[in-house]
């Protein structure tokens, strides 16, 4: 949601809240202190990101509903990711990908978001030798493929549901070269100019050298 790169698909995902904000003195105050943002400052962020200055606008505002916070309350952005570990629509797998020999790449978009078929998908990013995947799985989607599969399944319909409900499964994996380049590409494919990197070698990429 930060990462200036990603402005247009925000936009694009909360469009229908791009107009509202915390209903907080400062919070407010900060909302209209955009009409008297720097000029200069804000072509220069329009030109950079290839955005409007409307979008650019719209996009600051959302940052400002969903990460807005005081003291030790939490932020409107932190309480939705909270809401899919909780929701019982919901079964959550978290990998852990860990080396210490290889090199996990950073996109210049940060966070990678994916859209398997049965729901979300995050990479983050922890350092260079660590990447941890997120994925909150739809169960209703899981469970219509599974039935359809085995009808006799769908007997125990209920049971099921209430067994992968909230459920959170997690796995590490050590050196796994194989992941890690998954990773990788994933990496590559989704930058918006170019990747980070603290090695030169990198699992599952090719690295072309100015001669």
């Amino acid at each position: 949601m930060r990462n200036p790169y990603k402005i247009r698909e925000v936009l694009k995902i909360f469009d229908i809240f791009t107009d509202f904000t915390i209903n907080k003195e400062n919070a407010i105050s900060l909302y209209m202190a955009l009409a008297e943002k720097n000029e200069a400052e804000e072509k220069y962020i329009c030109d950079t990101f290839h955005v409007s200055a409307d979008e650019y606008k719209k996009w600051v505002r959302l940052l400002l509903l969903f990460l807005y916070s005081e003291k030790d309350e939490p932020s409107s952005l932190q309480g939705m990711v909270e809401e899919f570990f909780k929701a019982n629509e919901c079964s959550n797998l978290i990998f852990i990908l860990s080396s210490d020999k290889n090199c996990a790449l950073l996109s210049d978009t940060g966070v990678i978001m994916d859209l398997p078929e049965f729901g979300i998908a995050t990479y983050i990013n922890v350092s260079k030798n660590c990447v941890i995947l997120l994925q909150h799985t739809f169960n209703k989607i899981v469970l219509k493929k599974l039935f359809s599969e085995n009808r006799n399944l769908e007997n125990y319909s209920a049971e099921i549901q209430d067994e992968i409900a909230q459920s959170i499964n997690a796995k590490l994996f050590i050196n796994n070269e194989e992941l890690l380049a998954g990773y990788n590409k994933i990496c590559v494919k989704a930058a918006a100019l170019q990747v980070f990197s603290a090695s030169l070698d990198i699992v599952g990429i090719e690295v072309l050298r100015k001669c």
